[in-house]
Formats: C-alpha cells, sequence, structure tokens
C-alpha cells in the first residue's frame, strides 16, 4: 500500500460533547477530518459547516458494532482523503442503570458491543494502515468509572474497562511499528453518566472547558507522543500533564 502524504484525523462520537470540541481542537493537526457518529442526520449540520470553511472533511453516519460498515467507512477515507494518521475514539455507551440481576440483556449487549467491539473495529481498520504509513496515533477516552466499581453500572464499568486493557495491549503489539496507543482520562470533565444521573450538564453531558482541556491534552499526545504514557491513562487533572500540555 502506498504511503499518504495527508495527515488525517479520525474522530469517532463525533456529535458529541467532546467529539464535537475534538473536531475543532483537532482540526490544525491535520489536511482532512473524518467524522463517525451514530447517525448522519447528527453530524450534517457540522459536517456542511466545515465544509463551508474550506476544510476538507468526510462524515459518516455508522454503527460502529458493524464491522462491514466500519471497513467501508475506512476504505472511503483512505481512498478519498488518506491513511488516518490519528484516530480519536470518543464513541461510547452508557448501558443499563440497573443492579446485575435486573439489568436487561439486550441494553448489557449493546453497551458491551459499543464500547467494545466498536472500538476493536474501527481500530482493526486504521491501525494496520497505520503501520504502512509510518505509524500513527490513537487516543481512547477512559473514565473513573473503568477503575473504580460502581453499583448499578456493571455494564459501563466493565466494558470501559476492557477498552483501558485493549490500549494496553495495542502498545505491547504495535508501539515496535510507530503506533502511539494512549487513553486519556478526562478527570472533572461532566460526562454521560452525569447526564444518566438527572445532573444539570451541557449538552451531551460535556462541559466546554473541561471538553476543551481533554482535547488540548490529546493534540499535545497526538504531536508529541509521549514516551511515559504510551499504552496507559493519561489524566487530565494531573498537574505534570497539564502543564506538559501547555494548560
Amino acid at each position: 500500500m502506498a504511503q499518504s502524504s495527508k495527515n488525517v484525523i479520525l474522530i469517532t462520537g463525533a456529535r458529541g460533547g467532546l467529539g464535537t470540541a475534538a473536531t475543532v481542537g483537532l482540526a490544525h493537526l491535520g489536511d482532512c477530518l473524518a467524522l463517525l457518529s451514530q447517525g448522519w442526520s447528527e453530524i450534517k449540520e457540522q459536517t456542511e459547516e466545515l465544509e463551508s470553511s474550506g476544510k476538507c472533511v468526510l462524515g459518516f453516519g455508522i454503527d460502529l458494532t458493524s464491522a462491514s460498515l466500519v471497513a467501508t467507512a475506512v476504505d472511503r477515507i483512505v481512498e478519498e482523503a488518506g491513511i488516518p494518521t490519528v484516530v480519536m475514539h470518543c464513541a461510547s455507551a452508557v448501558g443499563p442503570i440497573a443492579p446485575l440481576h435486573l439489568a436487561k440483556h439486550s441494553e448489557w449487549d449493546q453497551a458491551v458491543s459499543s464500547n467494545v467491539t466498536g472500538s476493536f473495529n474501527i481500530i482493526r481498520e486504521v491501525i494496520g494502515r497505520m503501520i504502512t504509513n509510518n505509524g500513527g496515533t490513537i487516543i481512547t477516552v477512559a473514565t473513573e468509572f473503568a477503575r473504580t466499581p460502581h453499583a448499578s453500572w456493571s455494564a459501563y464499568c466493565a466494558s470501559k474497562a476492557a477498552l483501558l486493557m485493549l490500549t494496553g495491549c495495542i502498545d505491547a503489539e504495535y508501539r515496535s511499528e510507530n503506533i502511539s496507543a494512549y487513553s486519556i482520562l478526562p478527570g472533572k470533565s461532566d460526562t454521560d453518566m452525569r447526564v444518566a444521573r438527572g445532573h444539570q450538564v451541557s449538552p451531551k453531558g460535556q462541559s466546554p472547558e473541561y471538553a476543551a482541556d481533554v482535547v488540548k491534552v490529546a493534540a499535545w499526545l497526538a504531536t508529541d507522543s509521549p514516551e511515559e504514557y504510551l499504552g496507559g491513562v493519561v489524566d487530565v487533572d494531573c498537574p505534570q500533564v497539564r502543564k506538559q500540555a501547555g494548560l
């Protein structure tokens, strides 16, 4: 496969609070943006606004749990824009909020499929191409729920913990191929869990100021590839991280 001379930034969950912030905050790193969301209607306006400003942008409304749909989307991204050099994987699902014995099978399956299989699908399709293109950066989004058990949140806790391990495995398998994998812990940023709990937060569950901090850290990771955090969690609230990222 021929190497790509363009920098392509691929963002999943592009319509969420963090995904929207990533679209704005990472645009300067790439020649083209590839935006993925659950439905095309969710990102249609966002895509058209970017196009009208002269930015190269591709938008896709797809279900990341469908391996065939993800493969088709990535094929088109590569054909029309180039091989992604940065993946900011913001998409996630909360799942059933209930004691384990009361959780619905369908809701549990959806959370695990979205947070684990969906992540696998997009990363699998991109990472082989990154290797042929001298590497790249993969950034997943962590949560403190992945490290601390919470009653009634078993599906979310378990599936997001699996995503942390997946990020570590990417590093173990592909660091030698110049693939940099990180998992960002948003820290104080408002999350979908707070929305589910009934807290008053900004649309899509992400406060703009903290979402912007997360994206600034992501931009730093994509630009500098700090070795000390490879395969691990990068806490946005950590003073050292904030200083290194210029916050």
